[in-house]
Order: structure tokens, then sequence, then C-alpha cells
């Protein structure tokens, strides 16, 4: 008999009945389905994206992400049913053709479930009339309780490629299992280099890994290699820029040329992300997240209490829009940090992003002290490069105004690149 991980004593029952566990339940069918898993929470303009998880991986990034409801139709029907609702033929998606349904979790909480699951992983046969059906709804059960997700993981689990099930007992039901053994996994989802695991008191279910052809990891290694070295070379510049400003004989030529470094820093955020991307294209909250992020911890570092956060929907850009706007917003950002607040001051500073067809709006604002009415500094370097940037090379409008109440508001306009579509 196949040696199974064995499970330590534990409650007959894993079942939910708040929100807490919910990201579980999301991390568990995508790391067993090798898909994308969303929470979505509904919203005034459609629906807000509060947990995603693709291939057992949190997608921290999607957090906030705001979604249309005319892009999101079978989730607002859902939502309508409370019910699931599936995609009558297999959707395209930024992976490929994948399988989508979507899952009203009501009346426990108004949130969606969606499931975007590869076509290329599943294999029918007649050995799917075989199915333990009624064992993986079983497994379902003790994870996830009451939350209405009945017939949900035998669906996801047929016909895929790789999947092994253990009863209680530790015998082998479905699949082969030919990894060598593992010992004392705790309850609960669990990843590893082999695949990923699902130990609950019902049974174990084992989703192996997937290995991608050799032709398409050759090609995406030559990319992400090519973005890693134009990374690398940058931050040469960056330190070269460094070593200088502390070689210089004056402070304010130290100045400068730290502040050149900082602006080359945004260059490398970009090919960062191209490195670690499929495509090339640059998803934007993930490129706005960043900056904010680093200046947000410099501004930490300073004793300011500082927040942040994106809001808005997410699209690709080309690399050069991205690398535009990343430095234009790396400006913006650290100008913000830097004379915003100060020491000991509880500040926020907020990313929005809007769409308007083939336009995006993109709005950087703070809470701090603001400038006095009539004199705000427009013809600054640092907001000089920015305008330039915005006008030169995005071929938009940028301004600059007081806050509602306080603080600073920068708008930044520009037309998008028709070849790169919202995600």
């Amino acid at each position: 008999m196949t040696e199974v991980p064995k499970v330590s004593p534990v409650p007959e029952s894993l079942g939910v009945s708040d929100l807490g566990n919910l990201p579980l339940i999301a991390r568990a069918l995508s790391g067993l389905g090798r898909g994308l898993v969303r929470l979505l929470a509904p919203s005034e303009k459609g629906f807000v994206i509060v947990s995603a998880f693709y291939q057992g991986q949190s997608q921290e990034s999607q957090i906030g992400r705001v979604l249309e409801e005319r892009d999101e139709f079978f989730a607002a029907q859902a939502l309508k049913r409370k019910g699931i609702v599936l995609a009558p033929c297999p959707l395209t998606s930024e992976a490929g053709l994948v399988d989508h349904f979507a899952v009203c979790l009501g009346p426990f909480h108004r949130l969606i479930l969606t499931v975007d699951l590869p076509v290329q992983d599943v294999h029918y046969s007649l050995r799917d009339l075989f199915f333990p059906a009624r064992l993986v709804e079983q497994i379902g059960v003790s994870l996830w309780g009451p939350v209405p997700l009945k017939g949900l993981l035998p669906r996801i689990l047929r016909s895929r490629k790789g999947i092994v099930i253990w009863d209680r007992t530790g015998r082998v039901v479905w699949g082969n299992f030919s990894n060598g053994s593992k010992a004392n996994l705790p309850l609960g989802a669990h990843q590893d280099d082999e695949g990923f695991w699902l130990v609950t008191p019902a049974g174990i279910i084992f989703s192996e890994k997937q290995r991608t052809p050799p032709s398409l990891v050759g090609f995406a290694l030559i990319r992400s290699e090519i973005h890693h070295r134009m990374k690398n070379d940058l931050q040469s510049v960056i330190g070269t820029l460094r070593l200088q400003a502390r070689r210089a004989p004056s402070e304010d030529a130290r100045k400068a040329l730290n502040d050149a470094a900082e602006r080359v820093r945004a260059f490398a955020f970009v090919h960062d992300l191209l490195a670690r991307v499929r495509g090339d294209a640059v998803a934007l909250r993930p490129l706005i997240q960043q900056l904010l992020d680093i200046a947000l911890q410099q501004g930490r570092d300073e004793g300011k209490n500082l927040e942040g956060a994106v809001i808005g929907p997410d699209l690709f850009l080309s690399p050069r829009q991205a690398s535009s706007l990343a430095s234009a917003l790396h400006e913006l950002i650290r100008n913000a940090v830097e004379h915003a607040f100060s020491t000991g001051f509880d500040g926020q500073i907020t990313v929005f992003i809007e769409r308007q067809t083939d336009r995006l709006t993109v709005r950087v604002q703070d809470n701090g002290v603001g400038f006095p009415s009539g004199s705000l500094p427009r013809h600054r370097l640092g907001l000089t490069i920015v305008r330039n940037l915005v006008e030169q090379d995005l071929k938009g409008r940028f301004s600059i105004e007081r806050g509602p109440e306080n603080g600073t508001v920068a708008t930044l306009q520009f037309p998008l690149d028709s070849r790169y579509p919202p995600i």
C-alpha cells in the first residue's frame, strides 16, 4: 500500500461559519485545480477583489482591484441567482483557455467565489465514471462546512490530470502516487515542489505539479533573462550614482546624484516586474504597489506614520508606457512622502486608477499639509520631470492642485495603447 501522509487526531469537522476561513477555501481550490480563484465583494460599480490565489499562491497585488459588473457577467448572475453559474464554453484569459464559474456564498456572506481552471489540464476518459465523487464531497464538507459549495470540489478535480485521493484509512482510491512518501502533515493546505496537498479528517487530496513544455520554458527563460539583465544594468547605474554621491564635494551635488539614483530605480522596478510576469506587458496595480511600498517604507524609516492604498481596476500597460508612468508616479509619491508629512504625522497616500474607454486617469492624493492657496510649486525640478514624462512620453496631461479638504492631488491623464487591453 502506498504510504499516505499521517494526520493527527482532530475534531470531526473543519466547518466554518465566518469569513475567516474563506481564504483557506479559495487557496485550496486554487492549488488543487491549478488555477485562479478569487473572492469578490459587491460594490457600487461592480465588485472588489478581497482575496485571490493562483495555483495556491496568494496574489496580494490583486486585493482591492475594482471590477466592473459588465466584465464579471457570471459573478453578477451568481449573485442574482444565489447559486452557481457556469460559463457554457471555455473563456480566454491571460493564461489561455479556462473553464470559468462563479458561486454565490450567501446566505452566510454576500461574497462571490470565481474559479478559472486551465482547460489543458483536463483529460476525459471512461475511467471518470468511477471517480470517487462522494468521498471528494465529504473532504470538501470537512473543509468548508456550511458554506454552500456542494458539488464544487468534484467538479474541479474530475478528469484533471495528476490527482491522487486517499480515504480516511489511508487507502489510495484514485490516481497513482509515485513521488515518495510524506509523513505528519498537519491539517490544512500545503504546497511543496511536488504539488499541492489538502489534508482533512475525511481524507487527503494531492494535485501533482504540472510541468511546462521545454519549448515554452526556454522562450520564457530567454525573455525573463533579458529583463533581468536590464534590471541588473540599471542597478549598476544606481550603485555608480550613489558611489559618486558619497564622493561629491558639496551637499547640493550629493543630493542631485542621490535624486538621480532614485529616479533610475523607478525604471528598474519595471524591468523587475517584466522579468517575473508572462507576456510583454506590465500589470498596472503591482507596478504602483511596488512604488508605493518602497516610498512609504522610506518615510517610516524617517519616523513618519504613513499608510497607502491603490484603488481602482487593473490593466496591462506597454513597457514604454509603464516605464514613463513609473517614473512620474515615483516622483509624485516620493515628493508626497518627503514634503507632505512631518515626523510623527499619521499620513495617507492613495493612488486612484480610473479607465475611460481608451484613456487612463491616475490620481495621487495625500492628506498632508498641502500648499498655501496660490503657491503650488509648479516649477520644481521634480514636477517639471513629471510634466515632461506625461506630456511628451505619454502624450497626456498633468495637473496638481490642493485636495478637497487638505493635502494635494496630482492627476495624470493619457491615452492607452490599444494593444494592451484591461486584465
